[in-house]
């Protein structure tokens, strides 16, 4: 469970950035009822920051960002939404990182969702900001989590398929019978289903 006391204060250039760039951090900038994946309710409503990959709160006019544990499930009911944090290797660097949980079980279908900084070649004189700065949305990613594990899922079956049968699981007759678009998050979510129902 999350010690919710030792949530510390975000820093004030995280603001600032947010002040003086266009576009936004957030793919829902709404604070909302959250729960612990036990059912525990959080003492505050939360949001997600996709540039800074944080969850955060408002307290007394301050925003602050929830600990990131590995493992941490919180769910937000009115979207049922579940977000989970599990370890991630990007640039040869683990760092914890939110996943969206499109699926749970043995094997799990996950998506991580980011906003990068991109521009800033201008300046800002405090009058007119000409940084060019703006939050942009990064495509997507899908992931098989399983045994602690995280696979980036790759962009054709045949791949899907090789990367399965090192585990043991032959998936080329329901691919193949199920002509599943690895694009297409219902046929993910189908197919995840299948390996969780025979396993």
């Amino acid at each position: 469970a999350n010690n919710w006391k030792n949530n510390t204060n975000r820093s004030i250039d995280m603001d600032e950035l947010k002040k003086n760039t266009a576009g936004t951090p957030y793919f829902d900038d709404k604070f909302k009822k959250a729960q612990l994946i036990d059912g525990t309710p959080v003492p505050n409503e939360l949001r997600y920051n996709a540039f800074s990959d944080q969850m955060e709160f408002m307290k007394d006019g301050v925003t602050y960002e929830v600990n990131k544990l590995n493992g941490l499930k919180i769910k937000f009911p009115a979207t049922n939404t579940t977000y989970v944090v599990k370890p991630l290797i990007k640039d040869n660097k683990e760092t914890l990182s939110y996943f969206n949980e499109l699926r749970s079980g043995k094997f799990s279908l996950l998506e991580k969702k980011s906003i990068k900084l991109t521009g800033g070649t201008g300046v800002n004189n405090g009058l007119v900001n000409n940084t060019g700065q703006s939050f942009s949305p990064l495509k997507d990613e899908l992931y098989i989590s399983t045994n602690d594990t995280l696979i980036l899922i790759p962009k054709n079956t045949k791949d899907l398929s090789k990367q399965f049968s090192e585990m043991g699981i032959d998936l080329g007759e329901f691919l193949q019978s199920k002509k599943v678009n690895l694009k297409n998050t219902a046929d993910l979510t189908a197919l995840f289903y299948f390996l969780n129902k025979n396993r």
